[in-house]
């Protein structure tokens, strides 16, 4: 069976890999987050869930709040 849904960054449970597909954040936040790395398209999974919570992209991890989290939209899938 084929996994495949969308669920904001914050409820991604750890250890899961997925796809960002957008970023429902104030400018000065969405051009924060690009400069990270955290940006539609990018592969972003969690380390460590709560909030902060700790996410690995591009080879590094990033302390996010889950109140910005919650802004990201991102598709799991196999």
């Amino acid at each position: 069976m084929k996994l495949d849904f969308t669920c904001d960054l914050a409820a991604l449970p750890e250890g899961r890999p997925a796809r960002i597909e957008a970023i429902d954040a104030r400018d000065l936040d969405l051009a924060r987050l690009e400069v990270m790395g955290l940006c539609a398209g990018r592969t972003v999974e969690v380390a460590k869930g709560g909030d902060p919570m700790i996410v690995r992209v591009l080879g590094t991890r990033i302390g996010l709040a889950a109140s910005l989290a919650r802004a990201i939209r991102v598709r799991i899938g196999d």
